[in-house]
């Protein structure tokens, strides 16, 4: 019986492991195509979009 508890324990923790590891590696995952995104085509278009406006304030002088 003693056993029995101790391995009921011990899946109980177990699962509660494998469920923490899981959420923190769809966090690690989530942030690699946020930074991803950002680097591909969040930061570019932002670049391209300030580059555009400083050219229209030159052409105005």
């Amino acid at each position: 019986k003693e056993t029995e508890k101790a391995r009921e324990r011990y899946d109980k923790a177990t699962m509660k492991l494998h469920n923490l590891h899981n959420q923190y590696v769809l966090a690690v995952k989530s942030a690699q195509l946020h930074q991803e995104h950002y680097h591909e085509t969040a930061l570019p278009l932002l670049l391209d979009s300030l580059q555009k406006m400083q050219e229209e304030m030159v052409n105005a002088l």
